[in-house]
């Protein structure tokens, strides 16, 4: 969850000679400027840890009673850590703890150690006291943390645990073990954040997720949420439809109309393996392969090819393709039809890639595209129009190249291409909600 900053304005203590300091102005003067200096953090900077704040597995102490002593206590190391307002959470010393959540129904069960700053104003402490400590509490819970905690670790406990261990593999940390894969650092905040909807498609879920994860190093300004779509369609700028999903009626239909007129964005994947279409592709890429070795054996200093011979079967390849690419066209222009309908139902037209205006996000922002990636063997298909994408190929497959065959280029082209599609659909609902009364 993001916060925002309140738009409440700030109020300044006005200061005059023989003005009386009391308790309340003196509260509010310094009220003011921490209230300043948290907008200022929660607007640039991401919570997490600073530093330190690590978690190992101990004894239990010597002065608990026997009923406590067991293998469910863990230790918390000193550090530092701000949340998302911008208080600072300082741990001067070691913690210990008791993880006291118990299996049910013998099922895992997922406990979460997180840490929370505590305002001393808000604690009731002995009247006389000049100087109170800012403070903080750690909690177990059993769900993921909210926007003012901070994870330290995670723990799977299984049924019968006896004893909670640190992990062998850090990298891969087993059940009743410490899990600290998922520790927050205190950083700047990514200027993006884009919202990512999938409608009952599982894999492409998870293959968004490992884009989100590629894109922490590939473009920090970005942040990606993913989410599975819930009936709220305007939480989310992009959503992400299957071809088969595309059966609304007209009382469905005009609830998606009114999202991309308020800025969100449609993408649809269409699979094209097993098809003419994919056939046809394949035979074109071929062909634009042969002719471009033709031409640079032909044109090579030390070529001993009879270049008559050469430029004859360089036409024939040439007219091939042309033949090719014809037939290639009107076979896209009946396999976009359905699509093409359905944009029509948006009030918006698709336009193929290679005519989209100089400069389009798509092939241009954050990372420049002179042409369209090609997964296994495959060049990718897209067609735009304002508010809807189409891609026939699985792009997608390559975000998380489960099957490691891909070239790490590949890979990389799609991990790219695939952050232009989500920073368009941020920006466009971006400049497109600035416009809303």
């Amino acid at each position: 969850m993001t916060l925002v900053p309140s738009l409440q304005p700030f109020e300044r203590l006005q200061v005059s000679d023989g003005l009386l300091i009391n308790a309340d102005r003196w509260r509010h003067a310094h009220d003011y400027h921490r209230k300043r200096q948290n907008v200022l953090y929660q607007s640039l900077n991401q919570a997490g840890i600073v530093w330190g704040l690590g978690v190992c597995p101990i004894d239990a102490p010597a002065e608990v009673t026997s009923q406590y002593r067991d293998g469910r206590w863990i230790q918390i190391q000193p550090g530092l850590a701000i949340d998302a307002l911008g208080n600072p959470i300082v741990v001067p010393e070691a913690i210990d703890f008791r993880i006291s959540s118990e299996p049910f129904n013998d099922q895992p069960l997922l406990v979460y150690v997180v840490i929370s700053y505590v305002d001393p104003d808000q604690l009731y402490r002995p009247s006389g006291l000049e100087l109170v400590a800012e403070s903080f509490r750690i909690d177990e819970k059993n769900h993921l943390p909210d926007a003012l905690e901070i994870e330290l670790c995670r723990i799977e406990l299984q049924p019968g645990i006896e004893r909670i261990e640190t992990a062998t593999s850090v990298l891969f940390p087993q059940s009743n073990s410490l899990d600290l894969r998922h520790r927050v650092s205190a950083q700047s905040k990514a200027k993006e954040s884009v919202q990512v909807a999938t409608l009952n498609q599982l894999k492409i879920h998870d293959r968004l997720k490992s884009l989100a994860r590629s894109s922490q190093g590939l473009y920090p300004n970005l942040q990606i949420n993913v989410c599975q779509l819930e009936t709220n369609w305007n939480q989310q700028q992009l959503v992400v439809l299957s071809s088969s999903a595309l059966s609304f009626t007209a009382s469905q239909l005009e609830p998606i109309r009114q999202y991309v007129q308020q800025g969100g964005t449609i993408l649809i994947e269409s699979p094209i393996e097993d098809t003419r279409f994919r056939e046809m592709l394949l035979v074109q890429q071929q062909l634009e392969n042969a002719i471009a070795e033709l031409d640079t054996k032909l044109y090579s200093p030390n070529s001993r090819m009879n270049t008559s011979d050469t430029e004859s079967l360089s036409r024939s390849l040439s007219s091939e393709l042309e033949a090719i690419n014809s037939a290639v066209q009107a076979l896209a222009q009946s396999t976009i039809q359905p699509y093409q309908e359905f944009a029509q139902s948006l009030d918006t037209t698709l336009i193929p890639w290679n005519q989209l205006q100089n400069g389009h996000l798509l092939l241009s922002k954050p990372f420049l595209f002179s042409a369209l990636p090609t997964v296994k063997h495959q060049p990718i298909q897209l067609w735009a129009g304002d508010g809807l994408i189409v891609m026939f190929g699985e792009l997608s497959t390559a975000w998380q190249n489960s099957d490691r065959t891909l070239s790490r280029e590949t890979i990389r082209s799609a991990q790219e291409f695939g952050i232009n599609l989500l920073h368009y659909a941020w920006v466009r609902h971006h400049l497109m909600q600035l416009q809303q009364s």
